[in-house]
């Protein structure tokens, strides 16, 4: 399940927004380093505009840890609707369709994501992996790099830059002449990038026909719809009351986005709670064990590139075994505490 929980995170944190902080600039005056702070958020804002707003058809690797990748990435707006479509060019065939909110996934039968997309609520998933950098947390701080080139284009870098440890840092390159992202790394605390993603080529400002974003009828292929709408927290956090579990630690600034119950036959199914703080996310599975089911090890771990899965085994108030996994895109140590604090309700 552990394993299935991890690639199914990664697959769907593929789908939406790339990632960005590093050593950037300093400044002795204090006056100095608040206005390049401006500049810097300013920079941030006109990003997601470009994101949001422009018409683009490029081609972009993705590396993650040691596996790379080539995607197309097409956007438009359509009668003031966002249109998004993303192509896996290696590999299984694999594309995501964004209209709106609406997401559809497009699998291959066979894909093993086709065989567990059913077994984990891709759309609360695929929601908590939605980053916006317009209002960074106060759990980072925002400051302009050197001026670099990717694409053969003039690219502004800004870091993002964590206040602690319990979070990734990001730096991104925009394009000087629309601020859009043509380049991101999620980066560890000692600058080691553990996802890239970069653009090889663009077209940018070209209309893109509606066609594009239609989902083109095939036999041997698999189609989910999702949905990318965030959830009120507020509301994430009075359901949260039907899930027999609590986080007794989380790093701050992370909130609730959403959460589900997946019932089983005879009793508790899956349960799952999602969290970020707007750049970083993680998910929090709770699952019964089988009784007569050999425990596996106290505490286990996989990684893959910046995405962590770590798993604990707790006991409910009737003394009943669960696996507790904790997945996201945050450092071990920070997934460990998160899954250690896993207690149950009373």
């Amino acid at each position: 399940m552990r394993r299935r929980l991890l690639a199914c995170a990664i697959a769907w944190s593929i789908i939406l927004s790339p990632c960005l902080p590093g050593a950037v600039a300093t400044a002795a005056d204090a006056d100095v380093l608040r206005a390049a702070e401006r500049s810097a958020a300013a920079l941030l804002q006109r990003m997601d505009d470009a994101l949001a707003q422009q018409s683009y058809d490029g081609v972009f690797t993705y590396m993650r840890g040691e596996t790379v990748s080539s995607l197309r990435l097409m956007h438009t707006v359509i009668d003031g609707v966002q249109h998004e479509r993303l192509v896996h060019l290696d590999g299984t065939p694999r594309e995501i369709l964004r209209v709106g909110e609406r997401l559809v996934v497009i699998l291959q039968r066979g894909d093993e994501l086709a065989e567990i997309a059913d077994d984990i609520p891709a759309g609360p998933l695929a929601r908590t992996f939605v980053r916006s950098y317009r209002r960074v947390s106060p759990q980072y701080r925002v400051v302009l790099g050197n001026v670099g080139r990717v694409a053969g284009r003039a690219a502004q870098m800004v870091g993002i830059v964590p206040v602690d440890n319990e979070r990734y840092g990001h730096q991104l390159w925009l394009d000087e002449a629309t601020g859009m992202l043509l380049k991101s790394q999620l980066v560890a605390a000692d600058g080691t990038p553990l996802e890239v993603f970069q653009c090889a080529q663009i077209s940018l400002g070209r209309p893109i026909p509606q066609r594009e974003f239609v989902v083109a009828e095939e036999v041997g292929r698999n189609v989910y719809a999702l949905t990318v709408a965030p959830a009120p927290a507020a509301a994430a956090q009075r359901r949260s009351a039907s899930i027999g579990w609590r986080i007794g630690w989380l790093p701050r600034g992370f909130a609730m986005s959403a959460q589900t119950v997946r019932a089983a036959a005879g009793g508790q199914g899956l349960q799952t709670l999602f969290y970020g703080d707007g750049l970083a996310a993680l998910s929090v599975f709770i699952e019964p064990v089988p009784a007569g089911t050999g425990l596996p090890a106290n505490l286990q771990v996989m990684r893959e590139g910046a995405t962590v899965a770590v798993s604990v085994i707790a006991r409910d108030g009737d003394g009943r075994t669960h696996l507790v996994t904790v997945v996201g895109e945050v450092p071990v140590a920070t997934a460990t505490r998160v899954a250690r604090s896993v207690l149950p309700r009373g």
